[in-house]
């Protein structure tokens, strides 16, 4: 039997306790990132987006057979464009105990 790895919110679609969240950014943010994290010019980290939306793209839709940017397979779509990474988890940390107060 050969098994086949697919996306997280493809995996938990039905159970009731995952929490399915995408986080989204805007190109200049992304971009920013990138060149940052691996010493990359602009066009070089432009490049890398592209090739890794596209391979995340078509993983999802052969493995989960729906599009990784549909947002009715998330709980919460996030925009971080604006946000810092202590603000996101804050509010991450907060929604997360409002819904899961047994945790």
């Amino acid at each position: 039997m050969r098994h086949h790895r697919s996306s997280g919110f493809h995996v938990f679609k039905d159970n009731p306790s995952a929490l399915k969240i995408f986080f989204i950014a805007d190109i200049n943010t992304r971009v920013r990132h990138i060149m940052d994290q691996f010493a990359l010019d602009e066009d070089a980290a432009r490049k890398r987006i592209e090739m890794v939306d596209k391979a995340r793209e078509n993983y999802t839709k052969t493995f989960a057979g729906v599009s990784r940017y549909d947002a009715r397979n998330y709980d919460l779509v996030i925009n971080v464009s604006q946000l810092t990474t202590d603000s996101v988890a804050d509010f991450l940390a907060e929604n997360i105990r409002k819904r899961y107060p047994h945790l």
